[in-house]
């Protein structure tokens, strides 16, 4: 295992490890500033006649709502069959009490992730940002440019792909990648009568490694070069 790949993977955990203390905090802190107060269902409706509620959350497949009252606190109800009754509490108050702030229901479809999905879900993103920046080399495209003078390299198709091929190879390799590693292609041509040509020098070069490849055909290229190819690839362990 080389050492770039062993640095990134712990690297990786330790971003791992931050987001899950993270979230640990968060939550601490949330569940501190804003506990949640058990309270009879017939409390509940109480609290909503009163005019004390600003929302009622609804969710379907559990047998809880929770309530937000005005003053920033937070009170659950068990509701069991009876959900659809805060519903009609919270419409009826709404109606009779056109002058006063509205109460608001809110219905969710299905519950949250709780417990390891909330943290997966959490999770997730970090790690794959760390694959992004660690694991992954997005290459510009690259034309047949000659790394000695800077020049365009003149001739016909197959000698700019192999030219090209050649400065991406040079690119990914200075990345610890390669064109074994590479996972997808974009080869742009501004003539797409001459893909047969430029294939057989593309399939010369990545041999039996097929990665994923669109060719589109474009109008001009910079330099007027008549190809050019960018490249999704893995850094190589």
């Amino acid at each position: 295992m080389s050492e770039r790949f062993t640095k990134n993977a712990l690297l990786t955990l330790l971003l791992v490890v931050t987001g899950i203390a993270a979230l640990y905090a968060y939550n601490s802190y949330d569940q501190k500033q804003a506990p949640v107060a058990e309270v009879p269902f017939a409390t509940a409706v109480t609290e909503i006649g009163l005019g004390r509620v600003q929302t009622v959350e609804v969710t379907s497949g559990r047998n809880t709502a929770l309530l937000m009252l005005r003053d920033g606190t937070k009170q659950q109800t068990v509701v069991g069959d009876q959900g659809g009754t805060l519903v009609k509490v919270v419409n009826e108050y709404n109606a009779a009490n056109p002058d006063r702030p509205a109460a608001y229901v809110v219905r969710q479809e299905t519950d949250a992730p709780q417990g390891l999905g909330q943290l997966l879900i959490a999770i997730l993103p970090i790690v794959l940002i760390a694959a992004l920046f660690l694991y992954v080399v997005l290459c510009s495209g690259m034309v047949a440019l000659d790394p000695a003078s800077g020049e365009l390299v003149g001739g016909d198709i197959r000698e700019q792909t192999r030219r090209t091929i050649a400065n991406l190879d040079a690119v990914l390799r200075a990345s610890g990648s390669d064109l074994h590693h590479v996972l997808k292609t974009t080869v742009y041509l501004t003539d797409i009568n001459e893909f047969q040509q430029m294939n057989a020098v593309y399939a010369e070069a990545f041999g039996e490694h097929t990665p994923a490849r669109a060719t589109v055909e474009v109008g001009k290229l910079p330099r007027g070069a008549r190809v050019e190819i960018e490249c999704v690839a893995l850094r190589s362990a």
